[in-house]
């Protein structure tokens, strides 16, 4: 399985904290759109904020050293309070994101990360 490289890093941080992806990461966007419809069945659209991604990171089979990079990642930024950047391997474009899940473990963290996949959204 090819490995990719995907750069998280803390903003402001002197060193960018640099773990190897596994797997290529999702990307997805999300709209957040509003749809009314009115009696006579015209539909008004709108569009109520800039649409905004989410990236998800799986790893697989972290080292104990990457693991702790990362889970000292997450608590220096206090779980989702503070957002960091996170470079795009595919585009190389920066994007200003902070963790999704608010609460966790170190052993959760780590499942997440080699199961199902971290979590960012971007900050608008």
């Amino acid at each position: 399985m090819p490995t990719y490289k995907t750069a998280v890093a803390a903003s402001g941080s002197a060193f960018p904290v640099s773990v190897e992806c596994d797997y290529p990461h999702k990307a997805m966007v999300d709209f957040v759109n509003v749809i009314s419809t009115s009696y006579s069945g015209k539909e008004k659209r709108a569009s109520k904020v800039p649409a905004r991604f989410t990236f998800v990171l799986r790893f697989e089979q972290l080292t104990h050293a990457d693991g702790d990079t990362l889970w000292n990642h997450y608590r220096a930024q206090l779980g989702t309070l503070s957002s960091f950047n996170y470079t795009d391997y595919n585009s190389g474009e920066i994007f200003s994101v902070r963790y999704a899940d608010q609460s966790l473990t170190r052993d959760s963290f780590i499942f997440d990360a080699e199961k199902i996949g971290i979590t960012l959204i971007e900050v608008l």
